[in-house]
């Protein structure tokens, strides 16, 4: 597991650190309007992906050691491929609130769908791929991924002047080429469009409608935020929450990282739980000391890390963007509570406790959304990330709270033996 998590973290690294070392060249010819543009467009990605994946790759993981899996992957790329139709209808008709919310045009609001399409298929593979602990294929294509999204950014941005529109091209680029090369796989590796059958797809959409509310939390909290501080503070103030998110953002190494190592680990060691109650006690410890470690880890890097971001945007960037020193501390303990909540969430997932999720989620949210709109109208920018980190802190609480009465936790005993 310490291998293949070492694999994970080196190509994870490099791949964040390739386009956050190019962001202070391709900031120097974008303003922060634009930078808010910018992030409007990756909010609608990630949007249409709740619509089109689904909860796809959370389907495989949960299934994976359980069901046939050429069959289970062939239907889940059937059932994307169907939700993508049904979405692209559903922006034809409600393009014009769409762009009244994200100052997106229509053309672009399309381009966001194929892009989120081929992400969600490229992001299915690769969520195979962390299951056949194929390490070392699943970071050669983090690093071509980081590697022409980047390079390609600096192409269009810089020498050919496409301003922001060059940088969502090459979202969208990046996304074709990655698609193209995850199908080839998929076929040399005979688990597409194998025994597709209707029964099969409408299980899977299933749960995914069940899941769709929990993945909505999601690009509501971050989406509602961008939108509101759009139309209250401008494009300026999104391009600055934007980029303090962004810079906060190199820490999601860490977490992709020893997600892509642990998640596996994790359903495997339920699912032996589920074989060896009487292992309990054992079998919890160990998966509470792996992720203690991680989590201990993670607060001291995001520590640390606080001072080199403020260097890095006091000599690498221009003056515009020098007030998202202000937000950054918010911005990073937020990436600290979010890999909480996606760790203790899992614990439900594998349960299949869709519903529950759903209800908190859900209310949560609610909270949330009328939190971040008293936050932002009486404390502009900085609002947001007040009302986001609050939300996170009630959302860990709760999440914690389920998981005890569900799995008996022992939370604290975990540090010494009976």
């Amino acid at each position: 597991m310490i291998r293949r998590m070492l694999v994970y973290t080196v190509s994870d690294g490099i791949s964040k650190a390739v386009p956050f070392l190019v962001l202070p060249v391709i900031a120097r010819y974008l303003t922060v309007e634009d930078f808010g543009l910018v992030s409007n467009f990756t909010v609608l990605v990630e949007l249409f992906t709740a619509f089109v994946a689904f909860s796809a790759y959370f389907s495989l993981g949960v299934d994976y050691y359980k069901k046939d899996r050429p069959t289970l992957v062939s239907n889940l790329v059937v059932m994307i491929t169907t939700l993508f139709a049904a979405t692209f209808i559903l922006i034809v008709v409600f393009n014009g609130i769409i762009y009244a919310n994200f100052r997106i045009s229509l053309q672009w609001q399309v381009y966001a769908l194929v892009t989120a399409y081929f992400n969600s298929i490229n992001q299915l593979y690769n969520t195979k791929l962390r299951y056949d602990e194929k390490a070392k294929l699943f970071g050669f294509l983090q690093l071509v991924r980081s590697s022409m999204s980047a390079g390609l950014s600096l192409l269009l941005v810089i020498a050919l002047d496409w301003s922001w529109q060059g940088r969502a091209f090459s979202l969208f680029a990046t996304g074709l080429v990655l698609f193209i090369i995850s199908v080839i796989l998929m076929f040399r590796e005979k688990v597409i469009l194998k025994n597709v059958q209707p029964k099969i797809v409408l299980s899977v959409m299933a749960f995914g409608v069940s899941m769709l509310p929990q993945n909505l939390v999601g690009w509501l909290r971050s989406g509602y935020e961008k939108s509101l501080v759009t139309r209250q503070v401008g494009l300026g103030g999104n391009g600055l929450i934007s980029f303090a998110g962004t810079i906060a953002s190199i820490f999601l190494m860490f977490t992709t990282a020893f997600f892509s190592t642990y998640t596996p680990f994790l359903f495997k060691s339920l699912t032996r739980l589920e074989n060896e109650p009487e292992n309990r006690e054992i079998i919890l410890k160990d998966i509470l000391k792996k992720a203690y470690l991680f989590l201990g880890f993670l607060l001291c890097a995001i520590l640390a890390g606080y001072f080199l971001t403020i260097l890095l945007i006091n000599y690498f960037f221009r003056d515009d963007y020098h007030g998202a020193k202000v937000l950054m501390p918010l911005a990073l303990v937020t990436v600290f509570l979010s890999a909480l909540s996606s760790w203790l969430s899992s614990f439900l997932l594998f349960k299949k406790k869709t519903k529950l999720l759903a209800v908190i989620t859900i209310s949560l949210t609610i909270v949330q959304l009328g939190l971040t709109w008293y936050m932002v109208t009486n404390y502009s920018t900085i609002g947001a990330q007040y009302a986001s980190v609050l939300g996170n802190l009630l959302l860990n609480s709760v999440l914690a709270w389920f998981v005890t009465l569900e799995y008996r936790m022992p939370w604290l005993r975990v540090f010494y033996s009976k």
